[in-house]
């Protein structure tokens, strides 16, 4: 096997690169699980 255990790492790929860093998605899912959630959907509860 050419390059031995070395070569199983991942290589650069091709495509497009992210939109956010982690660090910043994070913080935009705390504010979206902040927001009040729209009217007629459940809350954390057991109704259906």
């Amino acid at each position: 096997m050419e390059g031995g255990i070395a070569a199983l790492h991942d290589r650069a790929r091709s495509g497009k690169p992210p939109i956010y860093d982690a660090g910043d998605l994070r913080d935009r899912i705390r504010k979206q699980l902040e927001l009040t959630p729209p009217e007629g959907l459940p809350v954390g509860t057991e109704e259906r």
